[in-house]
C-alpha cells in the first residue's frame, strides 16, 4: 500500500517542473556529534562474539552529522506554501513560504543514510493557495553517498 502511495506522488511530482536553481540555495550543515549508544543503532547483523560494551565502542563517538538548510530567494504569487515529505512518504515540514526564511532539515548520521536507516530523500513541493503543485525541489543523497539537487550532481560524502 505504501508503494502505491510513493509512486502516485512520484507521478503527481514527476508532472510539476523544478524550481529554477537560482531562486533557491541549499546549504550543508555537517556537523560532528557523538551517536548515543542504543541496541537499535546496531547493525543488523549481530556479533555475538561481542560484548555490549564493545558494540557500544564501535557504535558510537564522534561521527559526521547532516543536516540541510534550504533558503527561498525568489517566490512567485502561485507558490504560497511549502511541503516537504522525506522519502518514506512524512510530512516533515509545512507552512507558508516566505522568502529568505531557513528551513532546518536534519538529515543524520551520514553512515545511517548510506546504509538506509534514515531518508536521504526529500521532495519539495512548493503549493498554490488552492494547495495545487507549482514547483518541486527534489533533494537525494544514495547509499553511496552522492548529492543530487533537482537531478544535478552536487558533491559526494
Amino acid at each position: 500500500m505504501q508503494a502505491w502511495i510513493v509512486f502516485l506522488f512520484f507521478i503527481q511530482s514527476a508532472e510539476t517542473p523544478y524550481k529554477a536553481s537560482g531562486e533557491f540555495e541549499v546549504n550543508i550543515d555537517l556537523q560532528i556529534k557523538s551517536r548515543p549508544y542504543s541496541l537499535e543503532n546496531n547493525d543488523p547483523k549481530l556479533d555475538f562474539t561481542e560484548t555490549i560494551g564493545e558494540r557500544a565502542k564501535k557504535n558510537s563517538g564522534p561521527l559526521p552529522y547532516l543536516a540541510l538548510k534550504l533558503r527561498f530567494l525568489k517566490l512567485s504569487d502561485e507558490e504560497a506554501k511549502v511541503k516537504i515529505l522525506d522519502g518514506f512518504g512524512r510530512i516533515v515540514y509545512q507552512r507558508k513560504s516566505k522568502v529568505g526564511n531557513i528551513i532546518h532539515l536534519d538529515i543524520g548520521f551520514i553512515d545511517d543514510i548510506k546504509q538506509g536507516r534514515v531518508s536521504g530523500e526529500f521532495n519539495v513541493t512548493l503549493l498554490s493557495s488552492d494547495k495545487k503543485a507549482a514547483r518541486r525541489v527534489h533533494i537525494l543523497i544514495t547509499k553511496d553517498g552522492t548529492y543530487w539537487v533537482n537531478e544535478v550532481l552536487c558533491g559526494k560524502f
